[in-house]
Order: C-alpha cells, then structure tokens, then sequence
C-alpha cells in the first residue's frame, strides 16, 4: 500500500529523500516543529514562483500576430512550454500562466492542449463566460494555430474579474488596446491582468507613457524587484517619451533577465538609431532580425539604419524581405527619397530626377495597398509631394511638404537635414514662414512637453492665422 510506494519513491531518489529527513529532523530536534518547515517551505516556493515570473517575457503569445508564432522554431517552442509547465505546477490555479500555455498551445498547433488548459480554467473560473470560451476553444479546428481559429464573436458578456481578464486578453491578441486597456482595467488589480495592462496602455492610438512608467513601477513594488515586463515597458514608455539614453538601461536589463528577445533589441536598435550611434543600431536590429526574420518592425529600423550608413543597396536587400507590400514599398521609396535629396545637394539634377521618379512609384505603390500595417501610412502623402517635387524640380515648393511631414516627428534627424538642404532654395513667403514657425514650436514643446509656455505659443500662433 502507502507504504512501498513511499519506499519506492526513496529508492529512486535516496539523496532528495535522506535531506528532506535530515531538514525535518532539525527543524524538530531545534523545537521549530514542522508549522514552521512547512512555513519556509511555502516561503521558498512563492520565492521561486517569483523568480520564474520575472522572467516570463512581456509580449509571450501577443508579439508580433500570434498567428506567426509557428514560425518561432520548435525548440524553443518547446522551452517555452516547458516554462510554463514548470510554472503551472507550482501553483495548480494560476489562470494566468494557464492561459498563457493554452494561448501558446494554440498557437504552436496543439489544440487538445489548449483545451485541456481552457477546461481546467473553466473548473476554476466557473462562469457563463468561461464556460463558452472553453466550448469555443474545443471546438477549434485541429491542427490549425494562432489566434484566428478561435471563434470569439458573440461570447457572453464578461463579468467577474476573471472574466475580464481572460477577455483583456483576447482582445489585446486580437491588437485592439483601447478594449483590452478598458477589460484588464476591470479586473482590478488582480496581478495577471495588470501585468497584461502595461502592452495595452503601451499599444494605446493616444500615447500614455507617463501611466506606463506609473504602472510598471508599481508592479515592480509588488513582486519586489525588476521582471522582463516591467523593465520592457519602462524601455518603451521612455522611447515614446524620446528619451533615447534613458531607455537603453531598462532595454539591458530586461535582456538580461530574459535574453534572446526581439522587442528589447528591436528598443535597443531604435534608440541607438535616434542617437545617432549608427553601427550600434545596425548590431542590434540585426540580432532582432535574427530572432524573428518574419517581423516587419526590426527589418524597417534594420533598412533605416543602413540608408543612414549610406549603405542604400543593402537597404534594398533588407526592404525587399518586408511581406507586407505596401511597408515594403515604404522603404524603397524612403531609399531613393534620400539618394534623390544627396543628389540635389550635389547639384546633380539628373540622378536627382530619376531617384525622385523611383521614389513616387514606391510611395504610390505604399498607398494602393489597402491591407498594409505600416505605422507611418499618414506621412505616405506628404513624403510623395516631395518626391514629387524633386522630379519636376520644383525645389521652392518642396520645402512644403516637407515641413508636413516634419509635424509628426519634429525631432527626425533625417528629416531636419533634408529640411537643411531645401532651404538651399527656397523663397520663404508668409505662408512657408508661418509652417516653419510651426515647426519649431513643434520641436519646442517636444524637448519640453511639461513646459505650458511653449503650446500656448503654439496654440495662439495657429489663432491668429486662421
């Protein structure tokens, strides 16, 4: 019976077996008694979970779309569900870590796992909104991952907080980060949601990234100290706030605690590009290339930084290894846009001409593309009229366009020095002088956002030239 099962577990493991004796019989010989063992016990093992978490990486079943994840190669899928498995089995009721392996069991192709890990969250969570997501994710087609195969429309109304967790996270698979922003809120603040919080405010189309670095220090309170997610988000928040050196720390750090990530060296690269530190961005954007060749951001900064070297054939290479048309279309067109500026300072008109005509049917071809994803689809108007410019040499009118597209980004280096060159010719009329006025108190209240000076002078100059 009880008995040789329990001496059978001692002779497969006689050391384990002779220690744990060995602690027990000092804690009772030393009057701790075994309240206080179990006590330690429970202590180390809420340490270790502790521990496991913080490594857990920021964006695990959300980068990117999570039906490219079976392009992650095998082995690390499997590392990855090993961790979770691990996790799971330190605390049996964790929905967060459950959802996480059904999510990336989905993903990876298992769809029996991923319903076994949703029916245990159902006998958990025991909802009327539990128990259809778990019918919905029994009746996925086999074989089949990612996100897509899940049918999530007309789920019943979320309710308890851990309803609106697991619909927080669906909805910020799905990449909609008002929504999930607006659940994982009603969740309070259970911890899982409020970790998933930090990608949704940072995804959020009105940027907060003042609530992000809030949010993410007080989570680093709660599990007392850094994690991956954390330091990530801190990385972000400082990268939206343009504050390039201050982001690069957070961007280490949350590499060292979870190496091999694509976010934080993607971060990394971007910042180093904003700096200026050229051959930096270029090592880390190509590591980020590296793990995830599949994803369009990396290979974007990773082609910027290259036209930036002056390396515009490699540019080329990499531009062309972008599956979205349309962002691919993007950067071929920023590429003969430059080639076509360095030739206008150059005085040759010819190379000039013909850049520019590349360069306008690269961004036509961007704007024709109604299924692109690329961020920067409102500049696509203002980057062709000055394509559009330099091939009629129309070089007084191009200033124009160019301080449009300046609005977005007062602080683009590429965009100030193409705003140096074309200053070369132009006849500043009152129209031009009020746009770079414009400009620069664009730039003024983006090196000083908390300075109210600077918008008001904004905001009365646009008054008075209505």
């Amino acid at each position: 019976g009880r008995l040789r099962r329990t001496w059978r577990r001692v002779a497969r493991r006689p050391a384990r077996a002779v220690a744990t004796a060995a602690t027990v019989a000092a804690l009772l010989l030393g009057g701790v008694g075994v309240p206080a063992w179990l006590g330690m016990r429970a202590h180390a093992a809420e340490r270790e979970w502790r521990e496991r978490h913080a490594r857990l990486p920021a964006d695990l079943c959300i980068e990117g779309h999570p039906e490219m994840r079976p392009l992650v190669p095998v082995d690390e899928q499997r590392a990855l569900l090993r961790e979770l498995d691990e996790l799971a089995a330190l605390d049996e009721r964790d929905l967060g870590v459950l959802l996480l392996r059904a999510a990336s069991r989905l993903d990876f192709g298992d769809r029996d796992g991923a319903r076994a890990d949703l029916q245990r969250i159902a006998a958990i969570a025991g909802s009327d909104y539990v128990r259809e997501l778990a019918a919905r994710y029994a009746a996925a087609p086999a074989g089949e991952g990612g996100r897509g195969v899940v049918d999530l429309d007309g789920l019943p109304e979320p309710v308890t907080r851990d309803d609106f967790f697991l619909a927080g996270f669906h909805a910020l698979r799905a990449r909609d980060c008002e929504r999930a922003d607006e659940l994982l809120s009603r969740a309070g603040d259970y911890l899982p949601a409020r970790d998933l919080r930090l990608l949704a405010i940072l995804g959020l189309k009105r940027r907060d990234p003042q609530r992000a670095i809030t949010e993410a220090s007080q989570l680093e309170g709660i599990y007392g100290g850094p994690t991956a997610r954390t330091q990530h988000t801190l990385a972000a928040a400082h990268l939206q706030l343009q504050l390039y050196e201050q982001a690069l720390p957070y961007c280490r750090r949350s590499l060292e605690l979870r190496p091999n990530r694509h976010g934080p060296w993607t971060n990394m690269g971007f910042a180093h590009l904003r700096l200026g530190d050229l051959e930096q961005a270029r090592r880390c954007y190509q590591r980020a290339v590296e793990l995830r060749p599949w994803l369009p951001n990396s290979l974007s900064g990773l082609c910027q930084t290259l036209r930036e070297l002056g390396d515009h054939d490699a540019a080329r290479d990499v531009a062309r290894r972008i599956d979205d048309a349309g962002w691919q279309a993007y950067e071929l067109g920023n590429i003969e846009l430059v080639r076509a500026m360095q030739a206008h300072v150059a005085g040759d008109y010819e190379t000039m001409r013909s850049a520019a005509e590349l360069a306008l049917t690269q961004f036509d071809a961007a704007a024709d593309d109604p299924a692109t994803e690329l961020p920067k689809k409102g500049s696509i108007r203002a980057m062709r009229l000055l394509a559009d410019m330099l091939r009629s040499e129309r070089l007084r009118d191009a200033l124009t366009p160019q301080l449009l597209s300046m609005r977005s980004q007062p602080r683009n280096p590429r965009h100030i020095a193409n705003l140096a060159a074309l200053l070369a010719d132009a006849e500043l009329d009152a129209t031009l002088i009020l746009r770079l006025r414009l400009w620069l108190l664009d730039l003024a209240v983006d090196l000083a956002p908390e300075n109210p000076t600077y918008q008001e002078m904004r905001r009365e100059l646009l008054r008075r030239h209505r």
